[in-house]
């Protein structure tokens, strides 16, 4: 897998935030789909093992799971919302340069 960085165009447009927002929308891609998307198909596993007729010590153990990989789903939603504050920022720092450029 190539570096986040080198999937950014190197020569950006004269839009000072371009690389930025550009940076941001990756990161945003691979935290949402990269590393949410299994962390929420083994929170579904898990759910379905709810399901089955497990020893208790099994049980216990699919607990522990369910709690760690629940505190890893909690990490990528912080990411995800720290990226889209860091995004709005961006946009209105955007406007304000926009605005004071006419």
């Amino acid at each position: 897998m190539e570096p986040l960085q080198e999937k950014i165009d190197p020569s950006p447009p004269d839009d000072p935030f371009f690389r930025i927002r550009e940076l941001v929308n990756v990161y945003r891609f691979h935290n949402d789909h990269i590393m949410r998307g299994p962390v929420c198909r083994a929170l579904g596993l898990l759910e379905l093992l709810n399901y089955e007729k497990l020893p208790q010590s099994a049980r216990e153990l699919i607990i522990m799971l369910n709690d760690e990989i629940n505190t890893i789903e909690k990490v990528t939603v912080a990411i995800s919302r720290t990226l889209n504050r860091h995004e709005e920022k961006n946009e209105l720092l955007n406007n304000v340069e926009n605005y004071t450029n006419k």
